[in-house]
């Protein structure tokens, strides 16, 4: 059951509802009031007659606002206010740029449109990136007299910024993003120049002269608000990213030196994260970073947790099955904790919730049935994690990584047709008990993931062929010294492993750790 304190769906969607018109009525009001202030002693040129202020303004807003709400449909990372806070502040900060230009009479055509579309791709996505340029560059087009050919050169300035930055994982990534945005401004101003009759060796200097400013001023722009606007509205970047992969990271190194086993179970299961989120084209780099730091939590009582465990002792054997379950399920709020302290981003902090969602610890579960007579007197609840289930597909993917890697590690034998059924039984029991519900995978992309699940365990578990045994010598002692094993050695007790052990996770009902 629910708790009667969560708001209902309905209340949901008329706040997010409220809150997206909320901020398209101030964008389109502030940038309506740019555009007509600005727009005051433009004098129109050709046929068209001296444009009255009132109408750009409106004008301009009805543009605003169409453009920020159509924002919200293409992508489900702008769905989020701060999504489109982040768009509108952007647009009005290229509005305010253009209207200062004008009152120092400096040409509009030089704004560096590309720096506000490179920001808006490396922290959102790129078709929200050329949403806000197009929407940013009619709007500026309004302000200098409805000039159609300033809307377009503004406008394929920051879709070759939003193009070319797209991907980007190294700061020089920036600046040669710059440059080619520079190049096609500035072929565009150039273009601009012909064709208003300027002369072709007037137009290619204004072109190479608009075109260097501009990039330059996006390079400068963009590597100055990248980190501001990082931290002011929470978003990620994979710049920041490959920084937090840094396996010297302290916690990480912690781990390593505290809970051996769970940092190595962390990074297979990162490589298994990283290779699913690329079959289905979702962020292979967030979700290895995500499962760098997705055990965390068991810092504090490592011991507790088989990885971390001498073969054939555990502490759990001494405890109730719902104490054990009590340790096990606190490793997710100690882990937030910790994240929390060491000042990760939220998009880091929720694969360690998220990985388990809430899954039973069934292992426990099933030993508290054993010491009950009425089965109906157990709460279920009590085994099983707080959650909440994963909202995004790399999330989603961490959690199906960290299932199959603890289940496939116990299998006597891992030949590839083996490990492609446990990772299959897996999936679907993840499935079926409703961990999946929240995020938007399809069967599809399932079984994409599984595939490259096991592509990767099958290198892992690779096998390898038998060293020959020189005459007199035990045969037992060389493998041991030539590494020869095609299977590692099987922990005592993996059967019918200790309480904290993954043996549940070949069901696919739930790990105990």
């Amino acid at each position: 059951m629910l708790p009667s304190t969560l708001p209902s769906l309905s209340s949901l969607v008329t706040g997010r509802v409220i809150a997206w018109v909320w901020l398209s009525v101030c964008f389109a009001g502030a940038a309506g009031w740019l555009v007509a202030h600005g727009s005051r002693g433009v004098l129109a040129t050709g046929l068209l007659p001296p444009p009255d202020v009132r109408g750009v303004g409106l004008l301009a807003a009805g543009v605003a606002a169409a453009g920020f709400l159509g924002c919200r449909w293409l992508s489900p990372s702008t769905i989020q206010a701060k999504s489109l806070l982040l768009l509108g502040a952007l647009s009005l900060a290229m509005l305010g740029m253009a209207h200062a230009g004008l009152r120092a009479s400096v040409a509009v055509w030089l704004l560096p449109m590309a720096a506000p579309a490179m920001l808006a791709t490396l922290l959102l996505n790129p078709a929200a990136a050329v949403a806000m340029a197009m929407v940013t560059a009619l709007l500026v087009g309004l302000m200098v007299g409805q000039s159609l050919g300033v809307s377009l050169v503004l406008w394929l300035g920051g879709v070759a910024g939003a193009v070319t930055v797209r991907g980007a994982r190294r700061r020089g990534h920036l600046l040669r993003a710059g440059l080619w945005s520079g190049v096609v401004q500035g072929a565009a101003i150039a273009a601009l120049c012909v064709m208003e009759q300027r002369g072709l060796r007037e137009a290619l200097w204004t072109g190479l002269v608009g075109g260097t400013l501009s990039g330059a001023v996006s390079f400068a722009v963009t590597i100055t608000l990248l980190p501001v606007l990082e931290g002011l509205f929470g978003l990620l970047t994979d710049i920041t990213l490959l920084e937090l992969s840094d396996l010297n990271h302290p916690l990480l190194k912690e781990l390593s030196l505290k809970a051996p086993g769970t940092y190595h179970h962390s990074l297979i299961v990162a490589t298994l994260a990283e290779a699913g989120c690329e079959a289905i084209d979702a962020n292979g780099l967030l979700a290895r970073v995500g499962c760098y730091f997705h055990d965390i939590g068991k810092l504090p009582k490592a011991e507790y947790f088989v990885e971390n465990q001498p073969p054939g002792r555990s502490r759990h054997d001494t405890l109730a099955p719902s104490m054990s379950a009590l340790i096990i399920i606190n490793h997710v709020k100690e882990g937030v904790a910790l994240a929390r302290r060491y000042r990760l981003n939220q998009a880091i902090i929720d694969f360690i919730p998220g990985h388990h969602g809430t899954g039973l610890i069934y292992y426990f579960y099933r030993r508290a049935l054993e010491q009950v007579e009425d089965e109906r007197l157990l709460k279920e609840e009590r085994f099983r994690y707080p959650g909440p289930r994963p909202c995004r597909r790399e999330t989603a993917v961490a959690m199906l990584a960290d299932s199959v890697e603890a289940a496939c590690r116990a299998l006597p034998s891992r030949t590839p047709a083996k490990l492609l059924g446990v990772t299959r039984r897996i999936v679907n029991n993840k499935f079926i008990d409703g961990q999946l519900d929240e995020c938007d995978l399809t069967l599809r992309d399932l079984e994409r993931i599984a595939v490259a699940f096991v592509r990767v365990l099958t290198g892992i578990y690779h096998a390898r062929v038998p060293y020959p045994v020189p005459p007199g010598e035990d045969v037992e002692d060389s493998e041991l010294e030539a590494g020869a094993d095609t299977e590692s050695p099987k922990v005592p007790g993996a059967a019918g492993r200790s309480p904290a052990a993954g043996s549940t996770a070949v069901g696919g009902a739930g790990r105990p750790d």
